[in-house]
C-alpha cells in the first residue's frame, strides 16, 4: 500500500511540476521551398532560417497558450536570427539573399513599458529588383550596374501593455542600401488575446509607412508605401498546445498593391517541442503573371 502511495505521489509531483514548466532559452529552425512566376518563367526559392533566443527572466508558460507564453509573461529578450534563401533562376542567373541582425525587446513587468531595439543586415543578389524570398516586397529598390545590393537597418520601438493581454508599440526602422540611398520606415503594431472556454484567440493587426526617397529606385517617382497587416490563431487542446491561423497582408504602392495571404499550423508536442507548417501566397493586383508561393516547416525547443 505505502508503494502504491509513493508511486501515485511521484506521478502527481511529475505531472505538477510539467503543468508549472517554465524555460529560459528558445532555439527555432525553418526549412522553407516554393516559386516564384515572373511571366514564362517560374523560378524556384528556397530558404533556411534558424534564430536563439534568451530571456532575461525565466518565462512561465502556464497562463494560456504555450505559443504566446512570453507575451503573457511580459518576458524581456535578446535574439539573433539569420535567414539564406537560394533563387533558381530557370533561364536567369541564380539569385542569392542573406540576412541575419540581433533584436531586443526591454519590458516593464509593473508598468508593463516596452522597449524594441534591432539591427539587421541583408544581401541580396541583383538583377532589376531585389526579389524578397516570398516576403512582402518591402524593399523599393533596384540594382542596375550592381552585382549585389546590402541593406542595413536599424530599428527602435516604444510601446505598452494597455492590459495583460494588449500591448501597442510604434516602431521606426532606418534602412541604408549601399550605393543606392535610404529610406525610413513606421509601423504600428496591436496585439491582444482573447480567452474563452472553448480556447484562445490571439489577435494582430498592423499599419505602416514606407518614406521612399532612394536613387535609381523603380519608385522613385510614386507615392509612399502604404503597409497593412492583420492575422489570429486559434489556440486549443487540454493545454492549449495546437494552433491555427490565417495572416492577410498588403502593400499599396500608390497605383498597384501586392497582397499575401498566409495560413499556418502549430502543435506543442509536449512542453519543449513544437512543430509548425506555414503556407503564404502572394501576387500583384494588376500584373497576373507575378505570383509568390511558399510552403515553411518549422521546429522550436525550449529549455
Amino acid at each position: 500500500m505505502f508503494k502504491k502511495t509513493a508511486i501515485v505521489a511521484g506521478i502527481a509531483l511529475a505531472v505538477s511540476a510539467a503543468a508549472q514548466a517554465d524555460y529560459q532559452w528558445e532555439l527555432g529552425a525553418a526549412y522553407g521551398t516554393g516559386e516564384f512566376d515572373i511571366g514564362a518563367q517560374n523560378p524556384d526559392n528556397d530558404q533556411i532560417s534558424g534564430y536563439g533566443t534568451y530571456f532575461i527572466d525565466a518565462v512561465d508558460d502556464t497562463k494560456g497558450p504555450l505559443a504566446e507564453a512570453a507575451f503573457l509573461d511580459r518576458a524581456s529578450s535578446i535574439s539573433l536570427f539569420a535567414v539564406n534563401a537560394n533563387i533558381d533562376g530557370d533561364g536567369i542567373r541564380d539569385l542569392g539573399r542573406k540576412n541575419y541582425g540581433l533584436e531586443i525587446r526591454a519590458v516593464s513587468s509593473d508598468a508593463g513599458w516596452i522597449t524594441d531595439f534591432g539591427y539587421s543586415r541583408e544581401e541580396n543578389d541583383t538583377l532589376r529588383t531585389s526579389l524578397s524570398a516570398g516576403q512582402l516586397p518591402t524593399i523599393p529598390v533596384v540594382g542596375r550596374g550592381l552585382d549585389t545590393i546590402d541593406i542595413d537597418r536599424f530599428k527602435v520601438g516604444f510601446g505598452k501593455y494597455l492590459t495583460d493581454r494588449t500591448t501597442l508599440v510604434a516602431s521606426y526602422i532606418y534602412s541604408d542600401i549601399d550605393e543606392a540611398g535610404d529610406f525610413s520606415s513606421y509601423r504600428l503594431d496591436l496585439e491582444h488575446l482573447f480567452q474563452f472556454s472553448f480556447g484562445d484567440i490571439m489577435t494582430e493587426a498592423s499599419y505602416g509607412i514606407v518614406d521612399v526617397s532612394v536613387d535609381d529606385s523603380i519608385l522613385d517617382d510614386k507615392d509612399d508605401i502604404d503597409i497593412f497587416l492583420v492575422g489570429a490563431t486559434y489556440y486549443f487542446g487540454s493545454n492549449k498546445n495546437w494552433g491555427v491561423g490565417v495572416n492577410y497582408g498588403e502593400e499599396d504602392f500608390g497605383g498597384d498593391s501586392w497582397k499575401r495571404w498566409e495560413a499556418n499550423a502549430s502543435w506543442f508536442i509536449n512542453d519543449q517541442w513544437e512543430v509548425a507548417l506555414d503556407y503564404s501566397d502572394g501576387e500583384f493586383d494588376d500584373l497576373d503573371n507575378v505570383e509568390s508561393k511558399l510552403a515553411t516547416l518549422s521546429a522550436r525547443f525550449r529549455f
